[in-house]
This record gives structure tokens, sequence and C-alpha cells, in this order.
């Protein structure tokens, strides 16, 4: 049933009114030119506060990389302090297992996994081995700070300050 050229399609019923969400009042004013210049510049100078901020904190961490790791080791003691007594009066040092197989001869590193801490307390002469995934201490054994190295120990490593030559 083909319709001819003059032949007019039926009327068919309105759809159902919907509401344009661009009359609405907040929309409106949302879009005025006065709330335009007052809007545009406040998220200009927010975003430009937050990239200062930002860049401030980054150049802090780059120009004392000593204090974030002093942070870093604070909230360590911190962590493992909840889950065991640890000596007081003293920081301990921080080393982290990269390379379990390497210790595997060790018992106190029997047990450790690539990414465990070490917390080294030379004064108390303690050691804490701990997962910090697992939130767990895995183990805790006495250290021998010997001042002159053996044979079979191998080479002792002394971490020291270098100074600036004046070449």
């Amino acid at each position: 049933m083909a319709l001819s050229p003059k032949q007019k399609l039926p009327k068919q019923a309105p759809k159902a009114a919907r509401p344009n969400l661009f009359q609405s009042p907040f929309v409106q004013k949302l879009s005025s030119p006065s709330t335009k210049r007052v809007l545009i510049p406040l998220v200009i100078v927010g975003l430009l506060g937050i990239t200062g901020y930002l860049f401030y904190q980054n150049s802090i961490l780059k120009r004392t990389p000593e204090q974030a790791a002093q942070a870093e080791v604070r909230a360590l003691v911190k962590e493992v302090g909840k889950i065991i007594v640890l000596p007081q009066g003293e920081d301990p040092v921080v080393a982290t297992v990269s390379e379990p197989e390497r210790l595997a001869d060790q018992p106190f590193f029997l047990q450790a996994k690539r990414g465990d801490k070490v917390l080294i307390f030379t004064n108390a002469k303690k050691a804490f081995l701990y997962d910090p995934v697992a939130k767990r201490i895995i183990d805790v054994a006495p250290v021998n700070l010997d001042e002159t190295p053996t044979e079979s120990q191998g080479e002792e490593i002394i971490p020291t300050k270098e100074e600036p030559s004046g070449e």
C-alpha cells in the first residue's frame, strides 16, 4: 500500500512532554555571562593553586631526600612498634631484602621474601625481619657487630660521609 505524494500521513499523538534540562533555573544561572565571568577565573586560580602546591612539595622532596628517608623510617618504626616492643632511644638502620636467594644460607633470612624490611638496632644489638605486606614480624635475632671482619664474613661495608674536595 503505497501513498501518493498528495496523501498525508495520519497525525500521531504528541510524545510525552519531557522537561528540558537547559531551561531549569540553575542551568540558566550558570550559563549567564556574569556567572561565567566569575566562575572561569575561580577555576583557573584553583588549578594554579593546586599546581603550585604540588610543585612546592616536589621541590621539597628533591632538596631533602634525607628527610623523606627519615620520615619513611619513622613510619616503619611506628608500624612495627604496634606489633612488637622495639628498643627505645635509637633510630634503626633499615634495609630492604632485594635478593632473598643470596641470603638463603643465613638462618635469619630463611623465610625472607623480596620487599621485606630489616630493622637493625645497633645499640640494642637486635635485628627484626618484617613483612610489610602481611604486616607481621618474621624473625628477631641478636646482632653481632665485630669491629674486625674475618675471612668467613667477607668485607665489611662501613657507610662514610664523603667530604667535598677542593679540586
